[in-house]
């Protein structure tokens, strides 16, 4: 009878360890998660700031104010592009 006790008293002990290590786990899972998505949303935030200090800003409201406008679009001929590019190939 004296080892079942023991045993038992093992089992409950292993079985604690178990449940703590994959709560502790499943906390620091969590945790970086979140830490991800933290650090993404901040990047996203400097980069529009960044853009906006570009010309991004200005940029758009010129392509805003540009889009009904048709007059400015010009599609060249394939024999214009060839003449403007002296015929030469992309690839060299």
């Amino acid at each position: 009878m004296d080892s079942n006790k023991t045993d038992l008293a093992l089992n409950v002990f292993l079985l604690c360890w178990v449940g703590i290590s994959l709560g502790f786990g499943l906390l620091v899972a969590i945790g970086a998660w979140w830490l991800y998505k933290f650090i993404r949303k901040q990047r996203e935030v400097k980069r529009k700031k960044f853009s906006k200090l570009n010309g991004g800003l200005l940029m758009q409201q010129q392509l805003v104010s540009n889009e009904g406008n048709i007059e400015n679009t010009r599609v060249f001929s394939s024999k214009e592009l060839e003449r403007a590019t002296e015929n030469k190939s992309i690839a060299t």
